[in-house]
């Protein structure tokens, strides 16, 4: 026992509150000379992530690992920019002004939908937003084939400028244990972020065929001066190659967008009520009231999984159309960001914007909703609020709980848009092939969506 806790407070001082680093080298020396004594994860990029003790052997290997840094040094600031801190009132000016009003063409498609007011975001709509004059002129030459040697060289003086997240984080798990284990960090050799900077040029040199591509790196290669660079967005898979460009693509557009305060949030959304949003989300699957409920703040972040405005300490009260529609929107898909960023749908103030630079003009066949860990009705899916509150005070999440989860499970169909709603915002994304259809995350295992992804295909450029 005693030696358990001195095991425990060894990574307690190598991880988070005191920061002691450990060289990748000396990682793998360790899984080396261990050999069959451990067992080790990796992650996609080749990196250890996991080291299951299988006995005291490797325990005290663990502990002279651990004695012999001395005395510990503070981790070094290595985390992503963060964006400004923006009033719900500032974001939808932010939408306002990267986006255009919708053409006559445009706004036919939805004439018999109910949709009160129509924004397109595109590449164009941003760049025409922007106040800086030579930022405009420097993303319309980067986006131009006949320039595409300037946009080489942007690419290879933007990778070298980045910063690049050199630490990494290693979880240790002791024998007979049943405790989720301890992580530490410990650093990437600079040769292995040298090797990943030239090999992350060639990455995205090679995604510059399909225009949505060019268009969300110009913008990029711009506008994200202060970039940070992650190892494990580079890894090389077989047969993985697209799946690692929309990766990529991803993590630029989620830091694009919070760089120009384009991000759906729920102090923006209106009411939800076209007939375009509710077949395209099947909202009015669960009961609809006309009155308020009260919700706890940590209870609105576990189902929202998103901070509230305003200055609400105890309970937040939310119209119960709204929490239900809203509710079903976040459970499917985590988050209403993630609607933004996978198939191009914010409402703003009952404004429904499509962002033309979203997944939907990436793959050829987008993706619905995201993969989950936990079922809706399992402790650990609303986390400590769950042990804190009990949901036994608050039935009517509990019973909203038990009905998401019921049609997940038995018909997830019924959550699925309608043939008709889809068609009309394919239109919307100015997709020629509007019969195409999506696969859904939600039911999949983490298994099936990898090997899904061995297959996944690019939009054509257009």
């Amino acid at each position: 026992m005693i030696k358990k806790i001195l095991l425990y407070g060894l990574c307690f001082n190598l991880g988070v509150a005191f920061g002691m680093l450990s060289s990748q080298e000396e990682i793998e020396a360790f899984i080396a000379a261990q050999g069959e004594n451990i067992e080790v994860k990796r992650t996609l990029a080749g990196f250890p992530k996991e080291i299951i003790l299988k006995n005291e052997i490797a325990e005290e290997a663990l502990m002279v690992l651990g004695s012999s840094h001395g005395d510990t040094m503070p981790l070094p600031e290595e985390e992503y920019p963060t964006p400004p801190d923006r009033t719900p009132d500032e974001r939808r000016a932010c939408f306002e002004k990267y986006s255009r009003p919708a053409s006559a063409e445009e706004r036919a498609l939805v004439a018999e939908w109910d949709v009160k007011d129509l924004r397109i975001v595109d590449f164009n709509s941003i760049v025409e937003g922007l106040d800086d004059e030579a930022q405009k002129a420097e993303a319309l030459c980067l986006i131009k084939k006949e320039n595409e040697k300037a946009l080489l060289g942007a690419i290879d003086r933007w990778v070298d400028k980045c910063r690049v997240r050199s630490t990494h984080w290693l979880k240790i798990f002791f024998p007979n244990d049943e405790a989720d284990g301890c992580a530490f960090p410990y650093t990437l050799a600079p040769k292995v972020i040298q090797d990943f900077r030239e090999s992350f040029k060639i990455v995205l040199k090679s995604m510059l065929g399909y225009r949505s591509v060019r268009e969300m790196f110009a913008l990029a290669l711009v506008l994200l001066k202060d970039g940070m660079l992650s190892v494990d967005c580079c890894f090389d898979v077989v047969k993985m190659e697209n799946a690692r460009v929309a990766s990529i693509c991803y993590d630029l557009v989620d830091r694009l967008y919070g760089y120009l305060g384009i991000e759906e949030h729920y102090s923006l959304v209106g009411d939800l009520d076209s007939t375009l949003e509710r077949d395209l989300f099947r909202l009015g699957k669960l009961p609809v009231g006309t009155e308020s409920v009260q919700i706890p703040l940590n209870l609105f972040h576990a189902l929202f999984r998103e901070n509230y405005y305003g200055n609400v300490t105890d309970c937040i009260e939310i119209p119960e159309q709204k929490f239900y529609r809203v509710g079903q929107m976040c459970l499917l898909w985590m988050r209403l960001n993630e609607i933004w960023y996978n198939i191009g749908f914010a409402n703003v103030g009952d404004c429904v914007y499509v962002n033309r630079m979203s997944g939907m003009n990436l793959l050829k066949m987008p993706i619905l909703f995201h993969t989950r860990q936990f079922r809706f009705v399992d402790r650990g899916f609303l986390g400590p609020c769950f042990l804190v509150m009990g949901l036994e005070r608050y039935p009517f999440v509990a019973n909203f709980l038990k009905d998401m989860e019921l049609m997940v499970t038995k018909d997830l169909s019924t959550l699925c848009p309608t043939p008709e709603a889809w068609k009309v915002w394919l239109q919307l994304q100015d997709r020629k092939d509007t019969d195409v259809g999506y696969c859904t995350a939600i039911d999949k295992t983490r298994d099936e969506m990898m090997t899904w992804g061995s297959s996944i295909e690019l939009l054509d450029d257009k």
